[in-house]
């Protein structure tokens, strides 16, 4: 037996008598159980086995002293002194009538704050005290599992006037069906007990040695208890709950045996129909076995094959059955399991009930077997044959009942979606048909993918099959239920809905047309799916919706399929307006970004078909083609991802970029394609100069130069212009002006001719035309010397000097390479290298185009070129500027487009 703190609520009613009298009706007995099964095997059987009582009381001399210990109190002694009360009074609450009311010479301890030092307590009291209270209520007898034993809270009563009644609010919660006060001993008069249950009373008076002994006593909750006024002295007790926790097994209760069994069945019947029973059978039925086995084949004939007993047991249940609106069924019922069922839920078998013939109805359940367990077996064990015989499994003749209002669900859980369709076809349309066949919508599902599998065929056909019942039995909800699952190819569907337009008026059908145009991903089949419901409508009213219905189609239309764009476009000419692209671009994707490229192109091709003031539309938002255009190149560029400045060059795709930048030049909106000239300028922030422009900016000038060559532009053309200004800039700032001598190669003085070709002016001449290579000793007599000082003098002293050291056997002449002479050489490459750049930036191959783009900075340039002056950046930052007005128009668009949405929407609802 388990312990655990918990808590105990008092109330004090002054006004309502604890002894009030109950009636011994059917309520009185079977008010509070708990377990269905139970009670209709006692009213079965014709007795109760419950012989307990509803208290139980009685006084130990011997019992241990259980070492009261509270938390800033300390330890208890008993019997308890005025000291060691007056200490629990100093640190005890109060007990409380209501939050503001309390009541005089009553304190509690909350359970949490006590302790018990003697370890044989919890031993005493689940061997002596407990066990024998149990006993004496009866706990033990409907359950061999003893209950929980949890402690409330310690209680001090002192002398007062005032009396209690136990408040039961509460009192049946988690399983708490009884209570234990253990009166420790203490000297006090007066504090009796009155209990009573129904026209059973008791007085219960401990006081009479009190302060030597402990008193325990026991009670159901559903008995009636008043405590008297303790008029001397302080009444010590510690209050426990017996709280039932087995979920499998009926909770212990209070049974009146004065009652007919046969006199509660009624009883029994409305709380099972009204679900008042906590412990239900796990399938929703009993199955009650009769005391003589019948044939299988005999079954149909009713109750007229009934014998003895059997009869008698069917007389007594069928009219309350059909009064409480009940079914009863005879039936076989088969089991694999040796002997009777085990009451543990790990050790229950499955029981086969089938071959049922209904005795309530003049027609078969719709479900032509259950499979039931244990829980559900309604068994008199001291009269009924066993389940088996000799060992083997045997077929016993059962009644079964169940609500009516369950056979939905034991039809539907009992047997497979097709076999229930197939009974629901055979019988006749009834309530409960139409109920089971509404039961099924729940179990449909739709499909997940474009790939059908097994499953996903069976309901769909099992959805159709609902929606040819519903237009059978002319219940527009379950088709409207079922359409959503009849996955097929549109043909299909449009065939379904054209049959249902036959029996179901238009209107009612609505919210179905509407989920299969949000369910058809195809923009041509949406147009047929209108074609199909346009011919119910009386006269020109098809025409009218057919024009609404068409608007609500392109508000939802987010497919984004290339092929469409056709149709759109014709939409938009014909009958819509220009105003129906916007509500297409409103949610941009990285998927749709050929398609409003591929839009763009088409409506800047056909752009002279739309005329916004001649153009008709359903809807007053006129926009200009080109502010469509304009949106639709907004549009692809946000979609494709190309505006975010990536971390490194590498991640920039430039052929993705200047696709979008031909579609800009190709519809004539250059200014669409500033965001992705900047993110090319950002992706190079932080970068080495020189990477970015062997990885960027040289393969961007080949494609700037395919666009110009393409559309026969100028480099100046805006915002080309500017972007091209900024990469010269660039390259001026960080290429040009950043390099060093070590970036170019030495000079090469091929043309001049030092040596007279002796072997020694060889020599020379190989030192001069050898770039890597600045300085050279030639170690000779002083003859061959004087020879190469002459040819250096005579044809290159302007790049060689020399000198002699004189120094070691022969002397060395030292030839050097003039600096002044390198410098220059690298001004020259420099000034190649710009130029080349600057040829490259242009159509032509010229400086011209580059001239044109720096304008006013060209002459910064050619003074860099030749090294008069440093090239100064006139911008802080390389990011081209947007004007502000470049995209008002297409603000302006989106919050049109949002009030057209809306007008659409209110509209087709």
């Amino acid at each position: 037996m388990n312990f655990h703190k918990a808590r105990f609520d008092w109330s004090e009613e002054f006004e309502e008598s604890c002894d009030k009298e109950s009636k011994p009706d059917a309520d009185s007995v079977f008010a509070d159980g708990e377990d269905l099964k139970a009670d209709f095997e006692d009213a079965l059987s014709g007795n109760f086995k419950f012989s307990g009582n509803y208290f139980h009381c009685h006084t130990d001399y011997c019992s241990p002293n259980p070492g009261l210990k509270i938390d800033g109190v300390g330890t208890i002694g008993l019997p308890l002194s005025e000291r060691d009360a007056q200490a629990i009074i100093s640190l005890a609450i109060p007990i409380h009538v209501s939050e503001e009311e309390e009541v005089e010479g009553a304190w509690e301890i909350e359970a949490a704050n006590v302790d018990f030092q003697n370890a044989n307590w919890e031993s005493y009291l689940a061997t002596n005290a407990i066990l024998t209270a149990c006993k004496a209520l009866g706990v033990g007898q409907l359950s061999h599992v003893k209950p929980q034993c949890e402690l409330h809270k310690v209680v001090l009563l002192g002398a007062s006037d005032s009396q209690f009644v136990l408040s039961q609010e509460g009192f049946h919660e988690n399983g708490n069906f009884a209570t234990v006060a253990v009166v420790l001993s203490s000297s006090f008069e007066g504090g009796q007990l009155h209990i009573s249950h129904g026209e059973q009373e008791a007085l219960i008076d401990i006081s009479e040695n009190s302060a030597f002994s402990t008193s325990i006593i026991a009670w159901y909750n559903e008995a009636a208890l008043k405590i008297l006024p303790v008029t001397s002295g302080y009444r010590l007790a510690l209050m426990y709950k017996l709280i039932h926790h087995c979920s499998d097994l009926p909770q212990a209760s209070l049974y009146h045996p004065s009652v007919n069994p046969s006199d509660i069945l009624p009883d029994i019947f409305r709380r099972w129909k009204e679900g008042k029973y906590r412990q239900m059978p796990s399938s929703k039925v009993l199955a009650c076995p009769l005391s003589n086995n019948y044939r299988e084949r005999d079954l149909k004939h009713g109750v007229s094959i009934l014998e003895g007993s059997d009869a008698d047991k069917v007389e007594r249940i069928l009219p309350i059955a059909e009064k409480f609106g009940f079914t009863v069924c005879l039936a076989n019922l088969e089991s694999d399991n040796i002997g009777y069922p085990s009451p543990p839920k790990a050790n229950w078998e499955i029981y086969s009930v089938f071959n049922l013939v209904c005795l309530t109805a003049d027609r078969k359940p719709y479900f032509d077997s259950i499979d039931i367990y244990d829980d559900s077996i309604v068994l008199d064990k001291d009269s009924l044959p066993p389940l088996s015989e000799f060992g083997r499994p045997s077929q016993r003749t059962v009644l079964l009942i169940f609500r009516n209002e369950d056979e939905t669900h034991l039809t539907i859980t009992s047997q497979s979606m097709d076999q229930t369709l197939r009974r629901l076809r055979l019988n006749p349309q009834t309530s409960t048909a139409k109920e089971i066949a509404y039961g099924l919508l729940p179990n449909l599902q739709p499909m997940k993918s474009e790939v059908q599998d097994a499953r996903t065929v069976t309901f769909a056909l099992a959805a159709r099959d609902l929606m040819d019942l519903a237009v059978e039995w002319d219940e527009v909800d379950l088709w409207i239920g079922a359409f959503p699952y009849s996955e097929g190819p549109v043909k299909h569907s449009c065939g379904e809905l054209r049959t249902a337009l036959q029996v179901f008026d238009v209107k009612s059908l609505h919210p179905s047309i509407t989920g299969l145009l949000k369910r058809t991903p195809q923009l041509q089949s949406r147009i047929r799916i209108i074609e199909v419901v346009v011919p119910y409508f009386p006269d020109k009213m098809g025409s009218k919706w057919a024009d609404t219905a068409m608007g609500y189609v392109l508000s939802i239309y987010e497919e984004a399929n290339v092929e469409d764009i056709p149709i759109l476009l014709e939409l938009a000419r014909r009958r819509f307006g220009l105003g129906i692209i916007p509500n297409i671009l409103h949610k941009p994707q990285s998927i749709m970004c050929s398609f409003f490229a591929t839009l763009a192109g088409e409506l800047y091709q056909n752009r002279s078909c739309y005329f916004p003031s001649t153009t008709p539309t359903i809807h007053a938002v006129r926009p200009s083609v080109e502010g469509v255009i304009r949106q639709a190149v907004n549009a692809a560029i946000s979609s494709s991802g190309l505006t975010v400045p990536q971390r490194h060059p590498r991640y920039l795709d430039l052929d993705r970029i200047f696709g979008m930048v031909d579609l800009c030049f190709s519809v004539n909106d250059l200014g669409s394609a500033i965001p992705l000239f900047n993110a090319i300028l950002q992706s190079t922030a932080g970068l080495d100069t020189a990477e970015s422009f062997d990885k960027v900016y040289y393969p961007v000038l080949s494609y700037v130069k395919f666009i110009l060559h393409k559309y026969g532009c100028k480099a100046t053309h805006e915002p080309l212009g500017t972007f091209l200004q900024n990469i010269i800039s660039l390259y001026f700032t960080n290429i040009f002006e950043s390099s060093t001598d070590t970036d170019y190669e030495a000079p090469e003085w091929t043309d001049n001719k030092v040596g007279c070709g002796c072997d020694d002016c060889v020599l020379l001449d190989a030192f001069i035309n050898n770039p890597a290579e600045l300085q050279s000793p030639f170690k000779m007599r002083e003859d061959r010397r004087k020879h190469l000082e002459s040819r250096i003098d005579a044809f290159a002293s302007s790049f060689l000097s020399y000198w002699t050291m004189k120094s070691g056997s022969p002397f060395t002449l030292h030839v050097a390479k003039r600096e002044e002479a390198l410098k220059e050489n690298v001004r020259k490459q420099k000034r190649e290298r710009a130029f080349e750049f600057l040829k490259s930036v242009g159509s032509d191959g010229s400086l011209d185009e580059a001239e044109r783009v720096m304008g006013k900075r060209w002459d910064d340039v050619l003074d860099a070129c030749e090294g008069k002056a440093t090239f100064q950046p006139s911008l802080s930052s390389w990011v081209v500027k947007v004007e502000e007005n470049v995209n008002a128009n297409v603000v302006t668009a989106i919050a049109t487009n949002a009030a057209v949405k809306r007008e659409v929407k209110e509209e087709w609802d």
